[in-house]
């Protein structure tokens, strides 16, 4: 909950409504998951101003002029499509759109990338910047700006598989691809549940309304032989012989 200082910050917030996902874990109605959205709003603006503060008194103590910092998150929250929080079959851009906020060491102007990047990227970025070799088996690459590249071909990941056995092929989870513009989900292995895909261009479509697979063909094709090639490799070395 935040402090009383921050309730009520941001007062009305318009906010499209989305239908209850087959697969969402819950049934919450609209008007209870904008008040979860908007106290989660407060919250954020809360810890933002003690982070604040701690930055403040690290440039105060001269820490900021050797150090790194580096802010992200593990997932974000759902408050849409019936469903509250990050633990269900559902990786819409609310739970996969994460902050991550670097400062290099007497850094003082801004700059701003785009382009898809993934925590995987995390551990190279920072083996690179202490001038540390980067092991091949690291799969993510360098953040733009600290010794990547910006780079709009690139696929990145996501996944959700709470309920598959973590020794087992990956078979009952939700698969996310995210590359460009353009967002592939690949609902697999739900019990009662056909096999689906959703298809979002997320430039034109932020808020993922309008489901583009049976008619974006060309680009739906593309991405979902990507994206079961992707799936069928991580799956490999969990096939028995």
């Amino acid at each position: 909950n935040a402090r009383k200082e921050f309730v009520g910050l941001f007062g009305h917030v318009e906010i499209p409504a989305k239908p209850r996902h087959p697969l969402s874990g819950g049934s919450y109605p609209e008007d209870d998951l904008y008040k979860f959205r908007l106290a989660y709003d407060e919250f954020i603006a809360d810890v933002d101003a003690e982070f604040g503060k701690l930055i403040t008194r690290l440039e105060q103590a001269g820490i900021l002029e050797n150090s790194y910092v580096v802010v992200t998150s593990d997932h974000g929250e759902l408050f849409e499509r019936g469903e509250y929080g990050h633990a269900s079959a559902l990786m819409y851009a609310p739970v996969t759109h994460i902050p991550r906020l670097i400062s290099a060491p007497g850094q003082n102007t801004r700059t701003d990338y785009y382009s898809v990047t993934a925590n995987i990227d995390l551990v190279p970025t920072l083996l690179q910047v202490a001038g540390s070799e980067v092991p091949d088996w690291v799969e993510g690459k360098p953040l733009p700006g600290f010794g990547g590249t910006e780079d709009s071909s690139r696929s990145v990941f996501p996944l959700g598989a709470k309920d598959n056995a973590a020794f087992r092929p990956i078979e009952h989870a939700t698969f996310a691809m995210i590359k460009d513009n353009y967002e592939l989900f690949f609902f697999a292995g739900y019990p009662d549940q056909p096999d689906t895909f959703e298809l979002y261009n997320l430039e034109e479509d932020p808020h993922e309304l309008m489901d583009l697979y049976n008619k974006d063909i060309t680009t739906a094709s593309l991405m979902k032989d990507e994206l079961l090639e992707a799936v069928q490799a991580a799956n490999r070395n969990f096939r028995r012989t």
